[in-house]
C-alpha cells in the first residue's frame, strides 16, 4: 500500500509587459505524488563487529532504490540527517547489508528508506549496531575492544550452538568460592561490577548507550541513570539490556557474581560482602561465605 498526498499549483498573475496592469486568469493544477511504504528491516548476522541486516518491500517494483541512514543517535528528522553525531548515508544500498560503523564506542542506529519515482519514504523501524563486539572464532567468547575484555558468549554451563544461533545447555550456579575455583580453570576471573555494568544497554531520549564510566562499586543499586554520560537527557531512562545479537539464552533470574566488594560505608562489614549482579539495572551486596547459588559469565583479559 502506498499513500498519496495531493499538491495543488496556482498560477501567478502576471503583468503585461507594457506595464498596463494586465493580467493572466489564474489556474489550478493537481499533482499526485506518490509517497512509498517504509521497507521492512531484521537483523540476520553478527560478527566480526559487523551487523548483517535485510529488508524487504510489499510493493518492490515501484522501487528504484534504497538508502542506508546511521547515526550515533536516534534520527529523529531524516531531512537533516547529518546534524546527528557520526552520521552516515549511504544513497544507494542493496539487501542484505553489513554496517560496522566509522568508530568503535558509539551505539549506532541504523535505518533503510525506499525511493519511489518521485519521492522518498519515512525511516523504517531502526536496528541497533555495537561495532565494539567482536565473536571469536569458537563462537563462545565476545571481545570487546573498547575495553580489553573478552566475555563468555553464554552463561557458565552453556555452549553456543552456530547452527541454532542460540545458547543450548543449562547454566549452573555457584556458591562464591566455587565460582572463583570454576573460571580459573578455564584461564578466566570473575568480573567487577564496574566490568559488568559496560554490558548494560541503556536508553534515553532514543538514544542508546553503553554506561562504559561508571563506577557502582559504592552504590547498592546501579542503574542506567547514575550512568547516563554527559550530555544525554536522563528524563526518560529506560533499560534495554546486554546487547541480543551477542549475548544470548539470558535466564530471567539472572543474578551473577561479581568480585567487587562493597565499600565500607554500605555495610558495618565489609570484609566480605560482595556485589551481587540482579541481571538487569540493579545489584546488591551479599556475604561469599551464605549459601548463595548464582550464575556466573567468565571474563578475561586481552590485549589488542
Amino acid at each position: 500500500m502506498v499513500r498519496v498526498i495531493s499538491t495543488f499549483l496556482f498560477s501567478a498573475l502576471i503583468a503585461g509587459c507594457d506595464g498596463s496592469g494586465g493580467s493572466g486568469g489564474g489556474q489550478e493544477i493537481e499533482s499526485n505524488r506518490t509517497i512509498p511504504e517504509a521497507p521492512a528491516v531484521e537483523v540476520v548476522n553478527f560478527s566480526s563487529g559487523t551487523v548483517t541486516f535485510q529488508w524487504t518491500h510489499p510493493n518492490p517494483s515501484s522501487i528504484q532504490n534504497y538508502q542506508v541512514y546511521s547515526a550515533a543517535e536516534a534520527i529523529t528528522d531524516k531531512d537533516n540527517y547529518s546534524v546527528f553525531a557520526e552520521s552516515e548515508l549511504d544513497l544507494d544500498a542493496q539487501s542484505p547489508y553489513a554496517f560496522n560503523g566509522q568508530k568503535l564506542e558509539p551505539v549506532y542506529h541504523v535505518y533503510v528508506s525506499a525511493v519511489g519515482e518521485d519521492a522518498e519514504s519515512v525511516l523504517s523501524n531502526s536496528v541497533i549496531a555495537l561495532p565494539r563486539y567482536e565473536i571469536t572464532e569458537d563462537n563462545q567468547w565476545v571481545r570487546d575492544r573498547v575495553n580489553d575484555l573478552e566475555w563468555q558468549r553464554c552463561f557458565y554451563g552453556m555452549k553456543f550452538d552456530s547452527g541454532q544461533n542460540e545458547c543450548i545447555g543449562e547454566a549452573e550456579r555457584f556458591t562464591f568460592s566455587d565460582a572463583k575455583t570454576a573460571v580459573s580453570e578455564i584461564g578466566a576471573r570473575l568480573p567487577s561490577a564496574d566490568e559488568m555494568v559496560t554490558l548494560l544497554l541503556c536508553e534515553s531520549a532514543g538514544t542508546a548507550y553503553l554506561p562504559s564510566n561508571h563506577d557502582p562499586v559504592s552504590t547498592e543499586a546501579t542503574n542506567c541513570l547514575e550512568a547516563t554520560p554527559a550530555g544525554v537527557d536522563g528524563s526518560s531512562l529506560s533499560f534495554i539490556g546486554v546487547y541480543p545479537l551477542v549475548f544470548k539464552g539470558i535466564p530471567s533470574d539472572s543474578h551473577a557474581w561479581t568480585d567487587s566488594r562493597c565499600d565500607d560505608g554500605f555495610a558495618d562489614s565489609a570484609e566480605d560482602l560482595f556485589i551481587i549482579w540482579d541481571g538487569d539495572t540493579t545489584a546488591h551486596c551479599a556475604h561469599q561465605g551464605e549459601r548463595f547459588l548464582l550464575y556466573l559469565r567468565a571474563v578475561r583479559d586481552i590485549g589488542i
